[in-house]
């Protein structure tokens, strides 16, 4: 049935197999011959079990076959009569020659998957180790062109492969590609101006701010440094002024000063008297009889003070005075009397 089978877009799964050979772990065929499902038909892992059955000898002069095998592996006798552990192990296939034997899997499991089939799409997906998502894929469409199979009443209409997709190499994509990123050059280079120019702005502001807070430090330090001039030179002057008026009154300090200590003095006699049993109300009378000079004078006569010694002297006195405050009293009530 091989020789009845074409598989367009061929050429293009072998580019795909040898491309991808380093860096695949598996492939999986699936028939999507029905666009809306797909089945998966087949997988091959690139390993050397799996690929070994593909590179056998027996597959047509293959290069690749006899440099895993040797010639003797075609010899009638697969048991040679000597056997030795010193012969050569047999070289592991490479990555490129296990892309080979992928490359016969996929043609043979397309050719049994034909049978009876006027023709078929398939997808070739090519999977990583630990890939969620293919790392390559292309898709193609097998016809059988047996005549048993062409005579049949009721064949599946032939699709018509679709047009070829835009590639990114095409002129009109890169145009396009080469215009956004034209206009995104243009609107990044906007956005840098835009904000070097606010940069440079704030940049501007601050200076000027700066200049005139040192300006105001400036005056107001100068400020400061008069005013307290001012204060010292006043108290200078206050000073001066003091030391002249006490030269030009010496006497009168003097003076005011042995009043300040008479006054001091007489509180303490004050208190003196009080403490040795005088009666507070006393002490007014005591301070008019010394602000007296006449009556100090006479209390100071030793006569009059050998007379105020004598008891009965002192009640005689007593009685005088009293009789002077009463008629002084009366006479003062009556000149108010006449004078309302």
């Amino acid at each position: 049935m091989d020789e009845d089978l074409i598989i367009e877009e061929w050429p293009k799964v072998e580019e795909t197999l040898r491309r991808q050979a380093r860096h695949t772990c598996y492939i999986t065929l699936l028939d999507r011959t029905h666009r809306d499902r797909e089945e998966q038909i087949g997988r091959f892992d690139y390993e050397i079990e799996h690929a070994l059955p593909w590179l056998e000898p027996d597959r047509g002069d293959d290069p690749v076959a006899e440099a895993l095998h040797g010639e003797d592996d075609i010899d009638e006798d697969p048991l040679p009569d000597t056997f030795s552990l010193d012969e050569p192990p047999r070289p592991e296939p490479s990555p490129e020659q296990i892309a080979v034997a992928a490359r016969r899997w996929v043609r043979d499991t397309v050719t049994r998957n034909m049978a009876g089939e006027g023709w078929r799409r398939f997808r070739l997906r090519c999977w990583a180790r630990k890939a969620s998502t293919p790392i390559d894929s292309v898709t193609f469409i097998a016809r059988n062109t047996d005549p048993a199979v062409l005579d049949d009443p009721d064949p599946l209409p032939a699709p018509r492969l679709p047009a070829r997709a835009p590639s990114m190499l095409d002129e009109e994509p890169l145009a396009g590609v080469s215009r956004a990123f034209g206009s995104l050059t243009v609107a990044t280079t906007q956005v840098l101006t835009l904000t070097l120019d606010a940069m440079r702005q704030q940049q501007l502001i601050a200076n000027g701010t700066i200049a005139r807070l040192h300006q105001q430090n400036q005056s107001l330090h100068a400020s400061t440094e008069r005013l307290a001039g001012a204060v010292l030179n006043a108290r200078v002057d206050a000073l001066e002024a003091r030391e002249e008026a006490l030269a030009e009154r010496p006497t009168d300090t003097r003076a005011e000063i042995a009043r300040e200590g008479l006054k001091q003095l007489g509180s303490v006699a004050n208190l003196l008297l009080v403490k040795q049993g005088v009666a507070s109300d006393l002490l007014p009378v005591l301070e008019a009889a010394k602000a007296s000079p006449e009556l100090a004078a006479a209390l100071h006569n030793p006569k009059v003070q050998a007379l105020m010694r004598d008891p009965q002297t002192l009640r005689e006195l007593a009685q005088i005075i009293t009789a002077a405050a009463e008629e002084t009293a009366e006479s003062g009530a009556a000149a108010a009397s006449d004078a309302a």
